[in-house]
């Protein structure tokens, strides 16, 4: 097969598909073909990483995805996505400072903001939830805050609208999905937690963060 000048492979193929899959809310078909990908090609670490944090923030998350999240880590231990992936893989597995196993969660996600030229709503909002958990309270408001700002700015939604027919019409030819939909599906429920959290922070409460696996959260001094 081939892309302009590219000759891809079936994986190749797979991986990109995977992505469109991801955008339409297609996660089980996002995650099959993942898999599929991995099966043809076993060390394809950016399909490790995307299938380890599919896993992650899903109902289905356990060893297999700890597991993958880890070797792609392995491979790409530079890749500020792939650093994000480990660094809330850390968050919900309750290591959040260092230990004699490695680097804990706030570590490595200040290692990925600073490989960034610009870290996005999601990474901010992981960078929050971390910091609260670290008792680092004001480090917490603040990239919530920023979060909320960028989701903000006037043409952030025309922008990425854009951006999700292109790659839409350059992958398929056809749009399958509106744009308005995927942009939704993807801040809709951001925007919620992150001004549920800036609220809650306002009234002097405690927010509510991303849960952990066990009860090791409860253990952690919060107070910000």
């Amino acid at each position: 097969l081939r892309s302009g000048d590219r000759t891809m492979t079936l994986a190749d193929l797979m991986f990109e598909i995977s992505t469109m899959f991801g955008f339409t809310g297609d996660e089980s078909g996002q995650r099959k073909l993942l898999e599929a990908v991995l099966s043809l090609d076993p060390d394809r670490a950016m399909a490790m990483n995307n299938l380890g944090y599919s896993l992650l923030t899903s109902e289905r998350s356990g060893q297999q995805s700890w597991r993958l999240i880890e070797r792609a880590y392995e491979a790409f231990p530079d890749d500020p996505s792939v650093i994000d992936s480990l660094a809330w893989l850390r968050y919900r597995q309750g290591r959040i400072a260092d230990d004699l196993a490695g680097a804990g969660a706030y570590t490595l996600i200040i290692d990925a903001i600073a490989r960034m030229d610009e870290p996005n709503e999601e990474v901010l909002d992981h960078f929050g939830d971390i910091a609260y958990a670290a008792g680092a309270g004001l480090e917490a408001r603040s990239a919530w805050t920023e979060a909320r700002r960028l989701l903000s700015v006037e043409d952030h939604r025309s922008t990425l609208e854009s951006n999700y027919r292109t790659l839409q019409l350059r992958t398929w030819g056809v749009l399958v999905v509106d744009p308005a939909t995927v942009y939704d599906r993807l801040f809709g429920d951001l925007m919620d937690r992150l001004d549920r959290k800036l609220r809650a922070l306002e009234a002097g409460e405690k927010p509510e963060l991303a849960p952990m696996f066990d009860s090791v959260a409860e253990a952690i001094d919060t107070t910000p």
